[in-house]
C-alpha cells in the first residue's frame, strides 16, 4: 500500500513537469521493476541465457539501426524536440573555449542564464548531464556518477521497488535537470525516500542481529 502511494505521488510530481519524460520515466521504472522481479525467480543457468539473449538482441537492434538509411541525427533531433543538436552545440562551445574539463563553475540554473553571464546565449542545458558538464565539467560529472553508483549500491538488494524508483529518477534527469537540485520536488522526494529506506534497513539489521543473541 505504501509503495502504491509513493508511485502515484512520484508520477504526480513528474506530470507537473508537463514533459514526455513523465511517461517515459515511469515506463522505464516499471520495466526495471519487472526485470528484478523476474530475476529473483531465475537460477544462474537461466540468467546466463537471459543475459546472452538480451545482448544478442541489443547487437541486432544496433546493427539494423546503423544500417537503416532513413535513420539520421536530424531525425533523432526531431524526436527529441531539437534537444540533441542543442546539447551538441553546447559541448562544442565548451570544447572550443577549453572549458570542457572543469566547466564554467558551480552555478545554479538561474545564474547560468542571467544577463550577467555574456555567454549564456551559447548554452543549452536541458538535462542534468549537460548541465553538470557545463557547470563542473567532465571531471565533476565523473564524481557525480560515482555518487549515483554509491546511492544505488546502498539500496537494499531486496528493495526492488526503490531500485526501480532510482532508475525513474535517473531517466528523468536525462531529459530534465533533476539530479541533486534543491528546487526539484522529484529530486527531493527521491532522496528523502532513499534516506528513509536506509534507516529502516539499518533498524531491521539491528533487530535481526539482536535476535541472534537472544
Amino acid at each position: 500500500m505504501r509503495n502504491a502511494f509513493l508511485t502515484l505521488f512520484y508520477i504526480f510530481l513528474l506530470l507537473n513537469t508537463g514533459s514526455r519524460t513523465s511517461i517515459v520515466a515511469p515506463l522505464v521504472a516499471a520495466i526495471v521493476y519487472c526485470y528484478f522481479l523476474l530475476l529473483k525467480k531465475m537460477n544462474s543457468y537461466t540468467r546466463i541465457i537471459f543475459y546472452c539473449s538480451m545482448f544478442a538482441a541489443g547487437i541486432i537492434i544496433l546493427f539494423i539501426t546503423l544500417n537503416n538509411v532513413s535513420f539520421s541525427l536530424s531525425y533523432l533531433d526531431q524526436l527529441t524536440s531539437g534537444r540533441i543538436l542543442r546539447q551538441l552545440s553546447t559541448i562544442n562551445f565548451l570544447s572550443n573555449t577549453n572549458r570542457l574539463s572543469f566547466g564554467l563553475g558551480n552555478l545554479n540554473s538561474g545564474a547560468l542564464y542571467s544577463g550577467q553571464l555574456p555567454i549564456s546565449n551559447a548554452l543549452n542545458t536541458d538535462n542534468s548531464p549537460i548541465f553538470l558538464i557545463t557547470t563542473i565539467g567532465l571531471v565533476g560529472l565523473f564524481f557525480v556518477i560515482l555518487s549515483l553508483m554509491l546511492i544505488y549500491l546502498n539500496i537494499p538488494s531486496k528493495a526492488i521497488f526503490y531500485k526501480s524508483l532510482f532508475f525513474c529518477w535517473f531517466v528523468t534527469s536525462l531529459f530534465e535537470h533533476t539530479l541533486f537540485v534543491p528546487s526539484s520536488l522529484a529530486s527531493l522526494f527521491f532522496l528523502v525516500i532513499l534516506q528513509n529506506i536506509n534507516i529502516a534497513d539499518t533498524k531491521e539489521k539491528n533487530l535481526t542481529s539482536g535476535r541472534m543473541y537472544l
